[in-house]
């Protein structure tokens, strides 16, 4: 905290007569200025002698200056409390220093400092001298600074309460308290109320709440934004005060992720396959650092890696992760499959997630009736290739006759259609009725 404090130091005198000698002691400084409630200060005093009468004046013998002890002023030692001048002519000047402590309760303004003139076996005490106490401490405390929500999201609105404390031994007053949103860097605005509240006034020891409205603008990046917050008030003698300080408020929301079984090869008892991950930034925060960790568990065997990094992810981003399993044999229905999502938040908070996916299992059965053994693609592959062949040939052919790619490719595909014509011409009903003599005749021949 910065506290910036304008005073003035002042002193006086005391004059006293010993007989037809005026005596004077005056305050002339004391160093550090001003002096202030526990601190050790040096004090520069001066003792005046002089005639107060055309009559003769008699020298002053044995004189010595005591400091008296007397709240909210102490010397520090014996030593320091009385100072011994020996003998003072009339009209001599002595300068003497003492080094005193202030109290820690000293009242701040206005106090008073005695001394003891000893002369002659004789003494006077000196009328009080005033001297100026200044607390250059932080006499009004910021006590507490709550945010409602402790995490304000983007376009969100947000109340900041602040408790001021007076910390002082009197009465503060004109209390200015500003928060400094001219920043560009500041992604906040005051709503329903200015940036400035004001205080009268607060006794010692009481507390002033003052509250501010705020609204983070949309477009607020997820961040932890400090924002100055200044005081300035008044002591019951007129001294102005100023208190510099900053304020953190937190922009962001928690991190969502999504995880989910992206896709995965048809499972059964005793077999090995892939599984893809999938993970969803769903929040309105970035994630850094992404590492997607399968841990073993019942039912499967990991084979291969076991974690991948992603890397960061931004809000409504996802990153894919693939690993390869082996489900045991005794495996019925499905297994849980045990991830672990470790990441930093946008405060560079490590955070950890556990998460468990469902990777359906088949039996053999299921796996034929559902053609997820691929069956039914194996069926149509050598159609496939049949009919590739046929396309080859006829464009080969084309292409040796006419040297042409685009009559070639027409050739391929007429090719194509006129063999299915053939194969479906051949197995119309006038021929499927003669097949049967036909390939009795040809055993016959045989």
């Amino acid at each position: 905290m910065l506290l910036v404090l304008s005073a003035s130091v002042s002193a006086t005198g005391a004059l006293f007569s010993i007989g037809t000698t005026d005596v004077r002691v005056d305050v002339l400084r004391y160093d550090p200025a001003p002096l202030e409630p526990g601190n050790v200060a040096d004090m520069w005093v001066k003792v005046t002698t002089q005639g107060n009468t055309l009559s003769e004046i008699r020298t002053l013998n044995n004189v010595k200056l005591e400091f008296v002890n007397d709240f909210p002023f102490t010397a520090v030692s014996d030593e320091e409390k009385v100072k011994s001048f020996g003998t003072m002519q009339p009209g001599e000047v002595r300068v003497v220093k003492f080094k005193i402590k202030v109290d820690n309760d000293a009242n701040p303004g206005t106090n008073e400092v005695r001394f003891k003139f000893h002369y002659n076996n004789d003494e006077v005490t000196t009328a009080p001298i005033e001297v100026e106490v200044q607390s250059t401490s932080a006499t009004i405390a910021v006590e507490k600074v709550n945010l409602e929500p402790k995490q304000v999201l983007p376009g969100q609105t947000a109340k900041l309460t602040i408790s001021l404390r007076n910390d002082d031994l009197g009465l503060l007053k004109d209390i200015t308290a500003k928060l400094d949103l001219s920043s560009s860097s500041l992604p906040f605005a005051p709503l329903k109320s200015t940036t400035e509240q004001k205080v009268r006034s607060i006794k010692p020891g009481d507390m002033k709440e003052i509250e501010y409205d705020l609204i983070a603008l949309p477009d607020a990046d997820a961040n932890v934004y400090k924002v100055p917050f200044e005081l300035t008030y008044y002591d019951e003698a007129g001294n102005q005060f100023t208190k510099s300080d900053t304020i953190g408020i937190i922009v962001g929301a928690d991190p969502k992720l999504n995880v989910a079984l992206e896709e995965s090869d048809a499972f059964s008892e005793g077999m090995n396959g892939k599984v893809v991950v999938s993970v969803s930034n769903v929040g309105a925060s970035d994630v850094k650092y992404v590492t997607v960790r399968l841990k073993q568990g019942q039912g499967y065997l990991i084979l291969g890696k076991k974690q991948e990094y992603l890397g960061n992810l931004e809000s409504d981003d996802f990153e894919t992760s693939e690993f390869k399993l082996y489900v045991k044999d005794d495996v019925k229905e499905k297994v849980m499959l045990n991830l672990e999502i470790e990441y930093r938040d946008a405060y560079n908070n490590l955070m950890k997630e556990e998460r468990s996916l469902e990777l359906p299992v088949y039996t053999r059965k299921e796996l034929r009736a559902y053609n997820l053994d691929g069956s039914l693609k194996s069926v149509y592959t050598p159609i496939i290739y049949i009919l590739a062949i046929f396309f080859l040939y006829f464009a080969v052919k084309d292409w040796r006759k006419h040297k042409a790619l685009d009559s070639a490719m027409k050739a391929g595909v007429e090719g194509i259609f006129l063999t299915l014509f053939r194969i479906l011409f051949f197995f119309r009903w006038r021929n499927v009725k003669r097949l049967p003599m036909k390939v009795k005749m040809f055993f016959q021949k045989i």
